[in-house]
């Protein structure tokens, strides 16, 4: 086998150096401008919430949302969102070698873009 003198951890480098090199090639899906569609009473009572065309939840541009909500949502979901360009190398560092110790899918590295 190619890599069976490398040691565990050359090879957890080189799987992690070789994942990032595959985010930054590889362009970006587009997705149609459409927006999740959620109902509210009078009130303001959640009624119901449908995923947008493309089957997914996608909200709207940050600047149509309130200043707060994207605030709680970047700092819960990824505290490091304006520090990368939309993927965390250091995310996709740790989440391969989780999951590689544990021998299945444990962690992921996923961000808001």
């Amino acid at each position: 086998m190619l890599f069976k003198n490398i040691k565990t951890k050359h090879k957890i480098v080189l799987a992690g150096v070789l994942l990032l090199l595959a985010f930054l090639l590889v362009p970006p899906v587009k997705f149609k401008n459409t927006t999740s569609t959620v109902l509210l009473d009078r009130n303001g009572q959640l009624l119901s919430a449908t995923v947008s065309d493309e089957g997914m939840w996608q909200f709207p541009e940050v600047d149509t949302v309130p200043e707060k909500f994207a605030i709680c949502l970047t700092q819960f979901e990824d505290a490091y969102f304006r520090y990368h360009l939309g993927v965390n190398p250091v995310s996709v560092i740790r989440a391969t070698k989780q999951n590689i110790q544990a021998r299945r899918i444990v962690s992921g590295a996923s961000t808001i873009t």
